[in-house]
């Protein structure tokens, strides 16, 4: 099945992708399977090569530049602010995403957001400030880059080493292991960080191809239903999308 399949997610989406290892895979999925017009944004940064995930770029700068008419003639379109000094792209200001969020709920179309920042690196833990998920958002799928597992705890491989040192035990040079990654994900400062009353909580192990690795996460999926979250889904978005495993 595919990611959206997996998901089973009620419409139109309004769905925040936080944690590492494929959020922009995950979005770009996302928007493409689902029927109709699909609007794709961040509330933090995005990279100015993240843009090719759309059919439309618009950068909003003030009121004047929310257009729904417009948007609506594409399959995908990214919403953004402007681009930073760093070639990284603003998100929208919070009342511009308000007003984004205003439209696609008037116009029925789904909303896919970035909520969270790891610079391409496959683990994350999220800092004080982070993930910057707004109140309305109604599903959020944590995403976890399999690929981290068996390697050392470092900051290469887990984005915020140290936080993730202190919510699991482990120690900063240490194997990731899999229960490090499922003590992390049931940390009320960890996976559940931010996430607002009564959305829908989903895990997605990318990464996760080959038999070996999806064995390996399928022995912490029943702890992780039992801890609150209501689905999980375990395979590769990008080089397997229609073989993904949901429970």
């Amino acid at each position: 099945m595919n990611l959206l399949q997996a998901l089973n997610p009620a419409f139109p989406l309004c769905t925040a992708v936080v944690g590492a290892g494929g959020k922009t895979s995950t979005m770009a999925a996302l928007a493409r399977q689902v029927e109709g017009a699909a609007w794709v944004t961040t509330t933090t940064h995005l990279g100015t090569d993240q843009t090719a995930i759309a059919d439309l770029h618009c950068v909003l700068e003030t009121e004047k530049d929310i257009n729904p008419a417009h948007w609506l003639q594409q399959k995908v379109t990214l919403l953004t602010g402007a681009e930073t000094n760093d070639g990284r792209l603003h998100s929208p200001t919070p009342e511009l995403l308000e007003e984004i969020r205003l439209a696609s709920e008037h116009n029925a179309v789904h909303l896919i957001f970035e909520a969270d920042g790891s610079r391409s690196i496959p683990l994350k833990a999220p800092g004080d400030h982070e993930p910057p998920i707004p109140a309305w958002a109604r599903q959020v799928i944590i995403v976890v880059g399999a690929s981290a597992l068996g390697n050392p705890l470092n900051e290469q491989t887990v984005f915020r080493a140290g936080r993730y040192a202190e919510l699991t035990g482990l120690l900063e040079g240490q194997t990731i292991t899999i229960e490090s990654v499922r003590d992390m994900l049931l940390h009320p400062l960890g996976g559940l960080k931010n996430i607002p009353p009564g959305a829908l909580k989903a895990v997605l192990f990318n990464q996760a191809e080959d038999l070996v690795t999806r064995a390996i996460i399928e022995y912490i999926v029943p702890e992780l239903l039992a801890g609150g979250y209501d689905r999980i889904i375990i395979g590769g978005v990008k080089h397997a999308p229609e073989a993904l495993l949901s429970h």
